[in-house]
């Protein structure tokens, strides 16, 4: 979660500018959907919300300084029975690091990251397919998210 705005600009940021940005780090699960097929151009994939069917956030965490984020261990249950692990190292080694490869990517939409904005950074679970019921992602030191399958 950004605290202060990331403009574009001509130098890169380092890590210690990126991450002196950051308000908060907030577990999240993500789920994939689209209404097209899975052949269909990318121009229209991109038009359809890049797959995205909706976003599920845990509560934000303020004081992530103190964590290693680095390897955080990541359980998915479903009707608390496990049917995922997974890493934080598996994004890049460490999250941070794909925050900071966005912030210098060029161009960005709206030229730059904005205060407020939540970063999603990667998976850290080899998705899965949906079955109604409960599901919960531990992500340990950073809290649960929990979501609810009609």
């Amino acid at each position: 979660l950004l605290g202060t705005d990331l403009p574009a600009r001509a130098a890169p940021y380092t890590r210690d500018e990126v991450e002196a940005a950051i308000e908060a780090v907030v577990p999240a699960m993500e789920i994939a959907d689209s209404r097209l097929p899975p052949d269909a151009p990318e121009i229209l994939k991109a038009a359809d919300v890049v797959g995205n069917g909706a976003f599920i956030t845990g509560r934000p965490v303020r004081d992530w300084r103190k964590l290693d984020l680095s390897d955080i261990g990541i359980t998915l249950s479903h009707e608390n029975m496990s049917v995922g692990r997974g890493s934080s190292a598996r994004i890049l080694g460490n999250p941070m690091l794909a925050v900071v490869a966005l912030a210098n990517a060029q161009p960005l939409p709206a030229g730059g990251l904005r205060k407020g904005q939540i970063v999603t950074t990667g998976t850290c679970i080899t998705p899965i397919a949906l079955q109604p019921g409960a599901y919960v992602g531990d992500f340990g030191v950073l809290g649960n998210v929990v979501l609810e399958i009609a």
